[in-house]
């Protein structure tokens, strides 16, 4: 290719690269900054356009003509890429028309000077255009106007790169962003310095292409991973911030990193906890076996007594597989929780305690600690159901202390107690667990016997009377023993009972029988039978 040709090839490259990427933004249409994004391409693709017609021209009149045109896009490129920058980082605030209108008034100064300029006439950012023979290009002399153009638009465009360099180091996953914006006005730069420093090998200059090379970068770099939709939260918003404490830890599981939240949990520095191995900062932690899941840690070290953790542990995915480099460790006080769950758990079982004394109180006879007469019934209508239901046996005895009115009137109601007392605990160590005994009322006992016929009824009935009446009871004031007798009237389960009233009735009657008979015997009701055994035990029929 002639050299002549050679230098048309960075005009014709930053224009591709300027409309290349303009296009595919304008098409995907994502993110807060792709409309400034496409006007940033087309602003530079008209500079490098522009520059291919300024080599064109032959004359002066002719390259000042291009000039004058080429500068939209040199004014409106700097300003451009800026708007980008803000638009990207998320200072929206700062593209309001109130807050853009001062930059532009250095492009429109400027603008107004290049096309009021005439070539008999020169102004403040021209002095002159030139066609020398021999040259490839033209070339333009300036004023003192253009150094404050100059050093604008490299104001405007360093900012961009330091508002985007600066939002892009805030996390270590967008390295690749943070170096290109780093590296593009490096490059921008060096190129327009060879340039005027006469080391660049072309006549043309190269800021264009630069420019446009730089555009092209950027929008790569944000395209690649559709980073226009994405907007990095800066660590100390995102880490440093959070409710939990978070911990990272590498293959030896030494503490890399922490936030601030950690720290305070921990209730050391962060300086002291850097470097420093898991296992010294959450003793008892195995994270192998945590892996994936959670878990709960108890601290007593570093004045943490009672402090009480729940640890998550997740690996560090590795990028192309391979072991896991680290591990990261979420860290949630769970300590007035566990003492409020605690809290709950033991008023819970002082109330479970409570109820079950309170229900005891409502179904005990305080006084000899047998089943006061409203557990007995319940119980006896209970059971009285089951056994009509399956047809099992059911009995119930009614016992009486024989003349027990005496004993309170001779003795004293003290004595009468404590006789109540101490029949109470014999008669509940003659029952099995599944039987109720009770108290009746006044002096009268009762005892529900379940799945018990007219033999167990009777021998239980016999064992009872033998052991009541052979107690000797204690007379403190006398300095004497007595002994008390006992009548018990005992009922068996029939078939025409309707009611457990009815049991009750006969179990009454027999008890008014052996009253009747002598007392101290025990009488036993048979359905229209009278069985008679040898004393003291009576046997008749109670209709």
């Amino acid at each position: 290719m002639p050299a002549s040709m050679l230098i048309f090839a960075p005009s014709f490259a930053g224009t591709a690269l300027g409309i290349g990427v303009a296009v595919i933004v304008g098409m995907r249409r994502s993110g807060p900054a792709w409309r400034w994004m496409v006007l940033l391409g087309i602003a530079v693709a008209w500079w490098c356009a522009g520059q291919t017609f300024w080599i064109l021209a032959d004359t002066p009149d002719a390259a000042l003509r291009v000039n004058q045109v080429q500068y939209v896009g040199v004014q409106f490129a700097p300003l451009l890429w800026l708007l980008v920058a803000l638009a990207q980082t998320g200072r929206r605030r700062w593209l309001r028309p109130s807050r853009v209108a001062p930059l532009l008034v250095v492009p429109l100064i400027t603008l107004a000077f290049a096309f009021s300029y005439r070539l008999d006439q020169p102004n403040w950012l021209w002095s002159g255009f030139h066609v020398d023979a021999g040259s490839l290009v033209p070339r333009a002399t300036y004023g003192p106007w253009f150094k404050v153009f100059v050093i604008h638009n490299y104001a405007l465009f360093l900012a961009g790169c330091v508002l985007l360099g600066s939002h892009y180091v805030q996390s270590p996953h967008y390295r690749l962003q943070f170096w290109v914006t780093s590296v593009i006005p490096a490059l921008l730069l060096g190129m327009n310095v060879s340039f005027v420093t006469g080391y660049w090998p072309s006549p043309l200059d190269p800021t264009p292409l630069g420019f446009a090379v730089g555009f092209a970068l950027l929008g790569w770099a944000l395209l690649r991973h559709r980073l226009l939709d994405l907007r990095p939260l800066g660590r100390s918003i995102a880490f440093d911030s959070l409710g939990q404490g978070v911990l990272i830890v590498d293959a030896q599981q030494r503490i890399v990193d922490l936030n601030d939240a950690a720290s305070r949990l921990l209730r050391r520095g962060v300086a002291t906890l850097l470097g420093r191995p898991l296992a010294s900062v959450l003793p008892g932690l195995d994270p192998d076996a945590v892996s994936g899941g959670q878990t709960e840690l108890a601290l007593a070290a570093h004045g943490q007594v009672g402090l009480r953790l729940q640890v998550g542990v997740a690996p560090i995915r590795a990028e192309r597989g391979g072991a896991a480099p680290g591990l990261v460790l979420t860290l949630h006080d769970v300590t007035r929780e566990r003492a409020a769950q605690q809290t709950l758990l033991d008023l819970q079982r002082r109330l479970e305690d409570a109820n079950r004394e309170l229900e005891r109180v409502a179904h005990t006879d305080m006084l000899t600690g047998l089943a006061n007469r409203r557990l007995l019934l319940a119980r006896l209508e209970m059971e009285f159901s089951r056994a009509r239901r399956h047809g099992t046996p059911l009995a119930l005895l009614l016992i009486d202390l024989d003349r027990f009115k005496q004993v309170n009137d001779t003795r004293g109601h003290l004595v009468g107690d404590a006789v109540l007392r101490t029949t109470g605990a014999a008669l509940r160590e003659l029952t099995r667990p599944e039987d109720i005994p009770a108290r009746y009322g006044g002096e009268e006992l009762a005892l529900l016997l379940t799945d018990t016929g007219a033999d167990g009824a009777r021998t239980a009935a016999l064992r009872v009377w033998q052991q009541l009446r052979a107690i000797e009871h204690e007379d403190p004031a006398a300095g004497s023993t007595f002994r008390v007798s006992c009548c018990i009237g005992v009922a068996l389960l029939d078939l025409s009972d309707s009611h457990a009233n009815d049991l009750i009735a006969r179990a009454d009657a027999a008890l008014y029988a052996a009253k009747a008979g002598g007392r101290d015997c025990v009488m036993l009701s048979l359905e229209g039978v009278l069985e008679r055994e040898p004393p003291p035990v009576i046997e008749v029929a109670v209709a």
